[in-house]
């Protein structure tokens, strides 16, 4: 199991992998069709009015779930991958 792990992580894999992770990618933009049509509705097409929370989580939701699912489908599996920090960063540790 570790192996399959580090294997991800270096980027190399199996291409079911790649289409799982890019279909949950399509999955996830379609999810965020469908939470723009609910928000379109909850705020168009109802008379004016001060936007509620709901409205908000509803715009939040398809906000996180365009930028996921686009990330998701284009990168696919290289999205886990390790990106290299350079020495002179506050992050690196030796």
């Amino acid at each position: 199991m570790a192996e399959n792990v580090e294997r991800a992580r270096r980027g190399e894999g199996w291409w079911t992998r790649e289409v799982a992770l890019r279909g949950f990618g399509m999955l996830l933009l379609y999810a965020c069709y469908r939470s723009a049509a609910l928000s379109r509705h909850l705020i168009v097409l109802h008379r004016p009015h001060q936007a509620t929370l709901g409205e908000f989580a509803a715009c939040l939701a398809v906000i996180l779930l365009l930028a996921s699912g686009l990330a998701m489908t284009a990168l696919g599996s290289r999205l886990f991958g390790q990106v290299p920090v350079p020495p002179h960063s506050d992050w690196y540790w030796r």
